[in-house]
C-alpha cells in the first residue's frame, strides 16, 4: 500500500525511505529529509532538508492541520480502502467540512463560476483558519450556511458546485 496525502487539492504519493533522528521521504519523486523535534502534543521545530520552522499541528482522524509562518496548511491520509468506495464527496462538487468550525467569511455565492482552488470560505476550528476551496470547477448551486458565524460539524456540506462537465 502507497501512502497518499491529499494537499492543496493534488495528491503526492509518500515513501520513508529511512527513519532515523530524521527521515528520508520521497515525495512523488522528489527526496526530501524531514525531522519533527516536539516541544508539546500541538508544538514542533519541522526540518526540511536544511530549513528549520516552528510548526503548530492540530489532527482529526485522517486531517492534519498545520500552522507555519502565520499560514495554515491543510493535508488529508488518503485512505486507499475507503477512496474507492467514496465516489461522491469532494470529487462529486460537494464541499464538506473536514472538522466542526465557524465561518469567517464566505467568499462565494449561488450562481457564481469558481476554478478548482478558489478560496469560497473562511473557517475557523480548534483555534486555526484555514480555507476551504473549491473541489472543483464549476458553477456554485447551492450554499448550506448563511455567512459569518454560522457553526456546522464535521462532515457537513457547506457548498454544491456543479462541476463544468456536469449537464
Amino acid at each position: 500500500m502507497q501512502p497518499k496525502f491529499l494537499f492543496n487539492g493534488s495528491v503526492y504519493s509518500v515513501t520513508p525511505v529511512r527513519k532515523h533522528h530524521s527521515a528520508l521521504l520521497e515525495i512523488d519523486n522528489h527526496q526530501v529529509t524531514a525531522g519533527l523535534q516536539w516541544f508539546s502534543p500541538n508544538d514542533a521545530l519541522l526540518t526540511l532538508d536544511e530549513d528549520c520552522q516552528q510548526v503548530y499541528i492540530a489532527q482529526d482522524e485522517q486531517q492534519l492541520f498545520i500552522h507555519i509562518g502565520g499560514k495554515t496548511w491543510y493535508l488529508e491520509c488518503i485512505d486507499e480502502f475507503s477512496e474507492a468506495a467514496s465516489e461522491g464527496g469532494s470529487a462529486s462538487g460537494r464541499v464538506i467540512a473536514p472538522m466542526p468550525g465557524v465561518v469567517i467569511e464566505l467568499n462565494t455565492a449561488v450562481g457564481q463560476h469558481v476554478k478548482e482552488g478558489d478560496c469560497l470560505l473562511l473557517i475557523e476550528s480548534m483555534k486555526l483558519q484555514m480555507a476551504i476551496r473549491a473541489t472543483t470547477s464549476g458553477t456554485v448551486e447551492s450554499i448550506h450556511i448563511s455567512g459569518a458565524g454560522d457553526s456546522f460539524e464535521k462532515g457537513s456540506v457547506l457548498v454544491d458546485i456543479v462541476g463544468e462537465a456536469s449537464p
